[in-house]
């Protein structure tokens, strides 16, 4: 995982993460299986739809959660790791998939000023 911090205006800290792709790729195999288990697709049995009929079916949804789920895990981690004391809740934009699967998204968080 790649973080970047940039000094922002006053105590603002802009935290730039970048998920790597293998970690994107295990995250979405793992929801797409937990759909394939869950779901009726007509004309085959609860369970049993082939793994493509899946990803077609329910692509948009099961990247929604994968992205819930990255930034649940990642961000923490990040804060954890360049020692920031957060005190507001982080405001996510440039929310992208990159070219080569991974995922890249910008947090923008207040910090408690330094005594």
């Amino acid at each position: 995982m790649k973080i970047e911090v940039k000094q922002g205006e006053g105590l603002k800290r802009e935290l730039t993460i970048e998920v790597p792709n293998d970690r994107v790729q295990a995250e979405m195999e793992k929801k797409f299986d937990e759909v394939k288990r869950s779901v009726t697709l007509k004309g085959f049995r609860k369970g049993k739809a082939p793994m493509n009929m899946i990803k077609t079916a329910y692509e948009g949804e099961v990247r929604a959660d994968v992205v819930d789920e990255l930034i649940k895990e990642t961000l923490p981690e990040a804060v954890r790791q360049q020692t920031l004391q957060v005190a507001s809740r982080p405001t996510l934009t440039n929310l992208n998939f990159n070219d080569d699967g991974g995922f890249t998204y910008t947090a923008m968080v207040e910090v408690f000023p330094e005594i």
